[in-house]
C-alpha cells in the first residue's frame, strides 16, 4: 500500500514579540487533505504518495512507545507547496511525546524548524504504521529565529513499521 497523509499547520508570531524581528505571513494556516484536512476531533481524507504532485515517505514503530518519522510535500487547495518533515519523533505510552518539524513554503520565503516540538496522540491513534497526532513548536529555532511558531495536526498512514 502507498503510503497517505494528512496535515494542517498555522505559522504564527511568537507572543510577545521579539524586538526588530517579524514572522512573515503570521496566522497563516497550510492544510493538505482530499477534501477534509485533519483536526483534533476528525482525521480528515489523507493524501496518497504520488498523486498530484504529493510525496510521502513516513514509518511509524513500537507498541506501547512509539518511534516515528515522516515527511510529505504537496500543494494545498489554495495552490501553495509545502514540505514538512518529522524526525527523532518518540511517543510515550501516555500518547505524548516530541519531534524535530523543519517546514517549509515558498509563500513564507523561509524555512522553520523546531527542535523538540511537543506532540500528543489524538484519540489513542497510533499504531505500527500510522499516527494521528497534534504537534507546537513554540519558538522555531531557524531565521527568522524566536519569531515564529508552528501548530498543527499531522496524520500518517500506512507507513513502514505496518
Amino acid at each position: 500500500m502507498l503510503a497517505q497523509g494528512a496535515l494542517s499547520v498555522t505559522v504564527e508570531e511568537v507572543l510577545p514579540s521579539i524586538a526588530g524581528k517579524t514572522c512573515p505571513s503570521p496566522g497563516v494556516a497550510y492544510e493538505i487533505g482530499a477534501p477534509d484536512p485533519p483536526t483534533q476531533v476528525n482525521p480528515g481524507e489523507s493524501v496518497v504518495n504520488g498523486q498530484a504532485g504529493t510525496a510521502i515517505t513516513c514509518s511509524v514503530t513500537g507498541q506501547g512507545q512509539f518511534a516515528f518519522s515522516g515527511s510529505l510535500h504537496a500543494i494545498t487547495a489554495r495552490g501553495d507547496t509545502v514540505s514538512i518533515n518529522f524526525s527523532n519523533g518518540s511517543i510515550a505510552e501516555d500518547g505524548t511525546g516530541s519531534a524535530d518539524v523543519t517546514f517549509y513554503s515558498p509563500q513564507l520565503a523561509a524555512a522553520f524548524a523546531g527542535t523538540a516540538c511537543s506532540v500528543t496522540v489524538e484519540d489513542q491513534q497510533v499504531k505500527p504504521g500510522s499516527i494521528w497526532a497534534s504537534f507546537q513548536c513554540p519558538q522555531i529555532a531557524s531565521p527568522p529565529s524566536g519569531a515564529c511558531a508552528l501548530h498543527g495536526v499531522l496524520v500518517f498512514e500506512n507507513c513502514d513499521g505496518s
